[in-house]
């Protein structure tokens, strides 16, 4: 019983989990960080939707910064911000081709023009 119980509250949090990290990607790009972008990125990593819509936000966010937009939300170690921001475009655009998501892909490759 105790068993069961354990697991019913396990996937009670998981949902609670997943309606919360839904609930954020409802938000501007700019308003959520990339730290949480990547956590529900990985998170999801086997949910093809939910994933490609972190990468699209992770990619207006970089793109947002790229274009003059304060850089508050991106993480950008020691590298400069541009730099650390190129490295991250071109994963996005790996990503989005793998997933056939040409026009995300376009766009991260136009944002690395810039």
């Amino acid at each position: 019983v105790n068993k069961a119980n354990n697991q019913a509250e396990f996937e009670w949090r998981l949902m609670l989990e997943r309606q919360e990290d839904l609930r954020r990607l409802q938000l501007p790009s700019v308003e959520i960080s990339e730290k949480r972008l990547s956590r529900i990125a990985a998170r999801y990593e086997n949910d093809s939707p939910i994933f490609m819509q972190c990468i699209s936000k992770l990619c207006d966010l970089f793109e947002h910064t790229v274009r003059g937009g304060e850089p508050v939300h991106v993480i950008s170690d020691d590298d400069s911000i541009k730099d650390a921001l190129a490295t991250r475009l071109e994963d996005i655009c790996l990503i989005a081709i793998a997933e056939n998501d040409f026009p995300l892909a376009a766009r991260a490759a136009a944002v690395i023009a810039e």
